[in-house]
């Protein structure tokens, strides 16, 4: 599954696209999307007790065996401040629905190891389902809308956030596994958004006007 950028619209984008020039704590927590990144490794995945015969049976994926690294980092989790740390994903039990539907528990924290701006931040996974499950060997890929929050050190939510992809290695030919988060502003957090970039807009002007006055 590739990448599908979200747009909000153009008011809406370019208040977020402003509000992402913060370096402010609360102000640059507040504006970690719209943003992508992705978390990878070689010899990381393990996937113990799969068979997707029997509806009701479990297995779980590994995927921390090794040391992970971020890579492909965009929007607001790219450049000098962006993301950074040593990830770490924690086990996920998986319960058979079908033969390409696997569900699954809330996970809290579900990523961990991330910084941003220096700052922690996590990824908590909400209770849901993989689908569109495809194998290869022991290689697997999911698909489907697989959603979580982004939060800091304190507990305040500061993006949700989504699984674009879910691409498990555990097998000879192909070892590397990877998985890419895509955020989107929580609604709570758009109207305060909204204000942040019409300030913003507003004193740009206004510094305009001096100068050309």
């Amino acid at each position: 599954m590739k990448f599908q950028p979200t747009f909000l619209g153009a008011a809406t984008a370019t208040v977020v696209a402003i509000g992402s020039l913060g370096s402010a704590t609360s102000s640059q927590a507040a504006t970690l999307a719209p943003g992508q990144f992705t978390i990878t490794g070689e010899n990381v995945s393990q996937v113990t007790g799969f068979s997707n015969a029997d509806p009701g049976s479990t297995f779980t994926l590994n995927l921390d065996l090794s040391p992970l690294s971020i890579a492909d980092t965009q929007g607001v989790f790219a450049g000098v401040t962006g993301l950074t740390g040593t990830p770490n994903v924690a086990p996920l039990l998986l319960t058979v629905v079908n033969s390409t539907t696997f569900s699954f528990s809330n996970k809290v924290p579900f990523i961990t190891g991330l910084k941003q701006n220096g700052q922690d931040i996590f990824f908590d996974l909400a209770e849901g389902t993989l689908g569109g499950f495809i194998t290869s060997s022991t290689n697997y890929s999911f698909g489907g809308v697989v959603k979580g929050i982004l939060r800091n050190n304190s507990g305040s939510v500061i993006a949700d956030g989504s699984l674009a992809s879910f691409d498990i290695g555990s097998g000879a030919g192909s070892n590397r596994s990877s998985i890419t988060l895509e955020t989107v502003p929580t609604p709570a957090l758009l109207p305060g958004l909204v204000g942040f970039g019409i300030a913003a807009l507003r004193k740009r002007k206004a510094i305009a006007a001096e100068s050309e006055s």
